[in-house]
């Protein structure tokens, strides 16, 4: 009597969880949510079909105790907590996330405050040169980042020809950086924003991340961990872009962008194709 009642109970949790799981996949999605690894419901649906199925096998041989009945319905709803957590968490070491990386590397390197919740995001303050700098890293889904970076624009009465956005670039080549202002989309959602609420001639620090070669492998792409190869370049790239970070807010916060880029490569490549990066930032500007 007591197995069936357990048996009926573990049934009825279970249906609640994936009913439970999926309203507020929606909900979530609704509010501006992106979902990564959809795929990854029709397993959970398979893992909870396969724990009854094998509960009731259990319970019907008469192999378990109550006890550990109880253990093993705990332990599987806080790993379902887990799964259902990070469909819509990116890791923080992502490819994807090297614009934070760059932000992060400024800070220490400039010995900015230490970073504290303010405008959706995490804000330091410090000076890159004598020019007085904020760092912002939003903490919205990167679909709405512009929230974050207007709620700051707004307060502070910041023009976009003082904002500099870092941010990870599928055409260019891992370890490459170009300067420009304005410009097209490309796809990226998180310039999407940006340009929703804060208009889109913000200055911008494309970091190259590379593209995987086709465009259905493009999600798994950002949303993985950078290789053993990568952090090969990555630290010396991240060092060239802090060291050199003053000049982007030098004559009153306009910066010197293309002097930042040909410094950049100069520290991380050394002097080979110097001309051939100023020719073609001429012929990129205003493309996208």
């Amino acid at each position: 009597m007591i197995d069936t009642f357990l048996m009926a109970y573990v049934i009825v949790s279970r249906i609640f969880e994936l009913i439970l799981s999926n309203k507020n996949t929606k909900r979530l999605i609704n509010e501006g949510g992106t979902e990564y690894y959809k795929s990854h419901y029709k397993f959970i649906v398979a893992f909870h079909f396969i724990f009854v199925l094998f509960f009731y096998l259990l319970s019907f041989f008469n192999l378990i105790q109550d006890q550990q009945s109880i253990n093993l319905i705990g332990t599987a709803s806080r790993w379902c907590e887990r799964i259902s957590d990070n469909v819509f968490r990116e890791p923080i070491n992502t490819i994807s996330n090297i614009g934070f990386m760059a932000i992060d590397r400024i800070a220490e390197t400039h010995s900015f405050s230490p970073f504290g919740s303010k405008f959706q995001g995490q804000l330091s303050a410090g000076r890159l040169g004598e020019t007085k700098t904020l760092l912002l890293k939003p903490e919205t889904y990167m679909n709405e980042s512009g929230k974050s970076v207007a709620e700051a624009v707004r307060m502070i009465k910041l023009p976009l020809s003082n904002i500099v956005v870092f941010y990870d670039e599928l055409d260019l080549v891992p370890g490459k950086l170009r300067m420009r202002t304005g410009g097209g989309l490309a796809g990226h959602n998180g310039l999407r924003s940006l340009k929703g609420h804060i208009g889109a001639d913000f200055r911008r620090a494309r970091l190259g991340i590379g593209h995987p070669g086709h465009k259905d492998l493009v999600l798994s792409h950002v949303l993985k961990d950078f290789s053993k190869a990568d952090r090969d370049w990555l630290p010396d790239f991240l060092d060239a872009l802090a060291e050199h970070a003053p000049l982007l807010a030098v004559n009153d916060g306009l910066g010197e962008d293309a002097t930042y880029q040909n410094r950049v490569h100069l520290t991380f490549h050394g002097d080979e194709n110097v001309s051939e990066n100023k020719q073609t930032d001429k012929t990129e500007k205003g493309t996208e």
